[in-house]
């Protein structure tokens, strides 16, 4: 197991540390070995190998080789598989089949998965807009770690309601989101959620007091990710 793992690190740093500048290299990379591994059933190569063609520049993009492999290793379980051809199928606006892909991946937990699947609901694509089902998967998400989660709950509960628990809650959600973009500043969207947070501190600024703002800073600081039962 420890091999496999250290097989897949290595894969992994020649596949997304290659700059796409040197655009020989990664279209000569030799994927021989995890094509075989791949082929034989193994769901990490699969899903390595599924990676390696829907993020590469050039002639090894390949977006229905990528669909491909994540489908192989998505039947096989891994839920950043199921939540990636998902991802695919939404590019493609097969909403119908992102939505099914990322319910399965959902029912294992996969944070951004629960996020995505939020986000049709959110706009209503592939499914009837439902704005309460959206914030119920948000919250899910949000208590499994995932920032852009929390910042949309954040958002809701600061700008459509006077409730004073409400805004708290809120307020906790978006010190919670700058704790953890903090330590991860390297996220795709880094600047926007953190522009997101902004905004909705200096809400927070104008409508609690210090004491309630120190409460909810408090409970940012205390809390940890909980695994919640998720039912589809």
């Amino acid at each position: 197991m420890a091999l496999k793992k250290l097989f897949a690190i290595i894969i992994l740093y020649f596949l997304f540390s290659i700059s796409s500048s040197s655009h020989s290299k990664f279209i000569t990379f030799d994927t021989s070995n995890l094509m075989l591994q791949a082929v034989a059933g193994d769901a990490e190569s699969q899903f390595l190998l599924a990676s390696y063609f829907d993020n590469r520049l050039g002639l090894s993009h390949n977006l229905y080789k990528a669909k491909k492999w994540y489908r192989a290793a998505a039947v096989n379980g891994p839920a950043d598989a199921q939540n990636n051809l998902g991802a695919l199928y939404q590019k493609e606006k097969n909403y119908i089949e992102a939505r099914e892909w990322y319910k399965i991946a959902a029912s294992n937990k996969h944070p951004v998965a629960i996020l995505n699947l939020a986000n049709l609901y959110s706009s209503g694509l592939g499914v009837l807009k439902n704005e309460q089902r959206a914030y119920h998967l948000y919250a899910q998400a949000a208590n499994l770690g995932n920032v852009e989660a929390m910042l949309k709950i954040a958002q809701t509960d600061t700008s459509k309601t006077k409730l004073i628990k409400d805004i708290h809650r809120g307020c906790f959600w978006t010190y919670l989101a700058k704790r953890y973009l903090s330590s991860t500043p390297s996220i795709s969207n880094y600047n926007q959620l953190t522009i997101d947070a902004e905004n909705v501190i200096s809400i927070c600024n104008q409508r609690l007091t210090e004491a309630q703002i120190i409460s909810a800073k408090k409970r940012a600081t205390n809390w940890m990710p909980i695994n919640l039962s998720l039912g589809y």
